[in-house]
């Protein structure tokens, strides 16, 4: 009977190995969004792919509220949330983060013509992500005092409410502003003043979130990340979706 047992269990660690569910939030291109046949895509996307292969595991992903993608890891719903998630000292006091596998900044997108140099933000309604640590920056940061920030639940519905002039300006990753800036629909808007890269808020890039007590997932994901960018493949993926 023990026996039984004991295969029983080793049956089903060799199945939990063999997958990783990730989470992730699919309406932030270029690094995660639903293609057009409703199929997960992305840098994001492709990194967790590549890794998995290493690991010689099955990644499954789930579309999640970008909001709600933490405490689901803290409740281990998920093995591992990869979806932009800047790496800093509060967000690593709730999960443990891989090595960086991008850097990270914010920019400001707005109407050509709406601002000279840099956005005034006292009395403008600005766009963002629910949860995001540009929210924070404006919620937060002194400079950004009299801002209306103007939390969404995703980024293409700031950047609609952009278009249609409901609010004056939106606070996003620079990736996804410079992204969303080359399709044709978009030539009339632009990025407004210097990039920000605050460590407080943006921390020092973006990392893989994993539940701070899977200390194995964790060191095997750096330990493909670390192989991937010595075989170039890193490079390629990188490659795929910026200039």
């Amino acid at each position: 009977m023990w026996r039984v047992l004991l295969l029983c269990c080793l049956s089903f660690q060799s199945v939990a190995a063999s997958r990783i569910q990730f989470a992730t939030e699919a309406s932030y291109p270029p690094f995660e969004y639903l293609d057009d046949a409703g199929q997960f895509a992305g840098l994001d996307i492709d990194l967790a792919n590549a890794l998995c292969r290493h690991l010689k595991a099955e990644c499954v992903f789930h579309n999640k509220a970008f909001d709600s993608l933490i405490p689901a890891l803290q409740f281990r719903n998920y093995d591992a949330v990869i979806a932009a998630l800047n790496v800093t000292e509060a967000r690593s006091a709730l999960v443990a983060f891989t090595d960086i596998y991008y850097d990270s900044s914010a920019v400001f997108v707005a109407k050509k013509g709406t601002y000279d140099g840099a956005v005034n933000v006292k009395n403008q309604a600005i766009g963002v992500q629910n949860g995001s640590q540009q929210q924070r920056y404006l919620v937060e940061e002194p400079s950004m005092q009299g801002a209306l920030t103007v939390p969404y639940a995703t980024y293409a519905k700031a950047f609609a409410d952009l278009r249609l002039g409901d609010i004056d300006a939106v606070l996003v990753d620079f990736a996804v502003a410079d992204a969303w800036l080359q399709a044709p629909t978009n030539s009339e808007f632009e990025i407004v003043g210097k990039k920000i890269t605050d460590v407080e808020y943006f921390g020092l890039g973006y990392g893989i979130a994993v539940n701070k007590s899977n200390k194995r997932l964790l060191r095997d994901l750096n330990k493909a990340l670390k192989q991937i960018k010595a075989t170039g493949e890193y490079d390629r993926i990188i490659m795929k979706y910026f200039r």
